[in-house]
């Protein structure tokens, strides 16, 4: 497969590790995405 040098690299949160399953789930059926991968989150902020 010819490789255009189009991509993007998204990354967002969310609620719950169910809400992350079914949009990555959602995302991959409806082949807007070609993989889309799950990891926990720990923030650290400055306010």
């Amino acid at each position: 497969m010819p490789v255009t040098g189009d991509y993007v690299v998204l990354m967002t949160t969310l609620g719950s590790p169910e809400a992350a399953a079914a949009l990555a789930r959602g995302l991959v059926e409806d082949r807007l995405v070609a993989c889309a991968q799950r990891m926990p989150v720990e923030s650290v902020y400055r306010w």
